[in-house]
């Protein structure tokens, strides 16, 4: 009897034992997943890893950018030299012909006259008539000449714009020529505003004249004078 409590004793601590080793000992998932060392990268491997943009992808920025960092003058650059290019050609163009260019604003300034001093006597539409018949057929020969000149308005440059827009004012003034024009303030401010036109292109062709850079087509040939 004695020896089977003994036995039983024995039995029973060793399995509080393993129950008190089996609710003290940690279980993997209280530990958690095992530490993983970070991955270091260089800044030279990141690089490499980035995928180039292609060139469809690339902002004007961008490509203003390139040209810079390469040397290359800017599309501004690029586009205020060719404007200087052009208006150069275009004077010289002015200059080659210049006893053409003052011809014809001597001729523009009389035709302004003629007007101005023949308005006033026109005091009935068959009187305007009569001076129209005569006039038109100077008008159509300046315009003629005009426009051989610039080449339709084409050549010339900034001079050309002012010269135009003087033109353009005259034809207007034609237009709108009636008995009794003379009489209306707005006839003496147009042809005023003709005139004060002539004068800025006067003094374009004055400076175009006295510039020594600009180089004289030796091989062109003017019309003969009408």
């Amino acid at each position: 009897m004695h020896t089977k409590v003994s036995i039983s004793l024995a039995l029973a601590s060793l399995c509080l034992g393993c129950r008190a080793e089996a609710t003290t000992s940690p279980t993997p998932a209280e530990h958690g997943p095992p530490a993983v060392a970070p991955i270091e990268v260089s800044a030279a491997e990141l690089a490499e890893a980035k995928p180039e943009r292609s060139s469809s992808e690339l902002t004007l920025e961008d490509l203003a950018e390139a040209r810079r960092m390469a040397g290359h003058a800017s599309m501004e650059e690029i586009a205020a030299e060719n404007a200087r290019m052009f208006e150069r050609g275009a004077r010289e163009y002015i200059k080659t012909r210049m006893p053409e260019y003052r011809r014809l604003l001597a001729d523009l300034r009389a035709l302004v006259t003629e007007v101005e001093q023949a308005a006033p006597s026109w005091r009935a539409r068959q009187e305007l008539t009569r001076f129209e018949q005569a006039y038109g057929a100077k008008v159509d020969a300046f315009i003629a000449d005009y426009e051989r000149l610039t080449a339709r308005g084409v050549e010339g440059g900034e001079t050309q714009a002012k010269l135009g827009a003087v033109v353009r004012e005259w034809e207007e003034l034609n237009g709108a020529l009636e008995p009794g024009i003379a009489a209306e303030p707005e006839f003496a401010e147009a042809i005023q505003g003709i005139r004060d036109g002539l004068d800025a292109v006067e003094l374009a062709l004055d400076g175009i004249d006295g510039d020594g850079s600009l180089v004289v087509d030796p091989d062109y040939v003017p019309p003969p004078s009408p």
